[in-house]
Formats: structure tokens, sequence, C-alpha cells
């Protein structure tokens, strides 16, 4: 009976161990999607096979059927430092520090955003439990913006690591923007720092 209870516990694991790596192939690349290969970046980016992955544009990125498009932009910081600030860290960018991804967000990024395009309003904002991968020091933003009447919805998550903020952009037409969240949910879960 002993040996009858080792062997089904032993089973169980091999099946347990088989059904997790089932989902990625051999070299990493999770079921159902492609890998957006770079030389240049520090991350792995995995689309869904029917995007099409790009990065003639100087960005990793990848675009649906109808234009709808997902890029990662790494920013170099001059350091993020722990902090016993509410975020548990500080960022320095251009000669500024900011307490957290949120700040900067907040008090550069965006601004200079909306100081760039007319009519950019910040629809959601999420400073805590969200994640980049496996960096849950993200923080998500989803704005609209118009441009040439045309209105576009827009999700950033920002992630630090190191001296770098990853920012994963989402941008899709208005009404585009729904019929994709679910791809770019799994983009991101899926989303590795090297």
């Amino acid at each position: 009976m002993k040996k009858f209870k080792i062997a089904a516990i032993f089973l169980a694991v091999v099946i347990c161990i088989l059904a997790l790596t089932s989902c990625k192939d051999k070299n990493g690349v999770p079921s159902g999607m492609t890998e957006v290969v770079s030389e240049y970046t520090d991350f792995r980016l995995f689309v869904p096979e029917n995007w099409t992955p790009d990065v003639a544009t100087g960005f990793v990125s990848a675009q649906t059927f109808d234009k709808s498009n997902i890029s990662v932009q790494v920013l170099t910081t001059q350091g993020i430092a722990s902090s016993d600030n509410d975020a548990g860290y500080v960022i320095k960018y251009n000669d500024v520090t900011y307490a957290g991804v949120s700040k900067f967000f907040e008090d550069y990024y965006f601004y200079s955003l909306s100081q760039t395009l007319s009519g950019v309003k910040l629809e959601e904002q999420y400073t805590s439990g969200q994640s980049l991968g496996a960096n849950t020091y993200a923080c998500k933003y989803i704005y609209t913006v118009s441009v040439d009447g045309t209105d576009y919805k827009i999700m950033q998550v920002l992630a630090p690591r190191a001296n770098k903020i990853y920012v994963f952009t989402y941008t899709a037409t208005a009404e585009n923007f729904a019929s994709h969240t679910d791809d770019v949910e799994k983009i991101t879960e899926n989303f590795i720092f090297a």
C-alpha cells in the first residue's frame, strides 16, 4: 500500500510538471504566441500569433489587423533607489527625483504628453496591484486622446527595473480598444525581463 501511495504521488508530480511545461515551447514561447525578437532588448515580448511583430521602427512593437498596436519603450534613468516614501523607492530622471513610478508618470510623463497633445484625458489609473511580467512595482494608466479627428484610447504600464523604466503601451481607436484587451493582458502577463 505504501508503494502504491508513493507511485501515485510521483505520477501526480510528473503530470503536473508536464502540464506546466506544455504551455510553452522549448524556447519558452507561450502556446499560441510568437516572440518579437530584437537583439537590442533586455526583455522578451510575446504576442498572439495573429499579431504582426515589428522592430523596424526602433521600438519593439506589434499590431493587429485593425492597426491596434502595442510597443515597449525603455527609458534610462539616472538611478532608482530605495526610500521610505509610500512607493518604497525614488526615481531620478532628468535631474528630478520622483517618489516612485506613479509620480514619474503624473509629474513628468503624462504632463509632457498633455503639453504636446491637446485633449488628453486620464480615464483610469492603477498605482498598486499591477505588474509587467513578474515586476509588481508597475502602475497602469488608461487615457484618451484625439488626433486628426480620430479618438484613441491608450493603456500604458510603467515598470521600474534596475536603472530603467519600461513603458508598455497599447494603442487602439476608441471603438477597437476593448476588442484586444484580453490579448494585451496575456502579453503583459508573459513579459519577461532578461
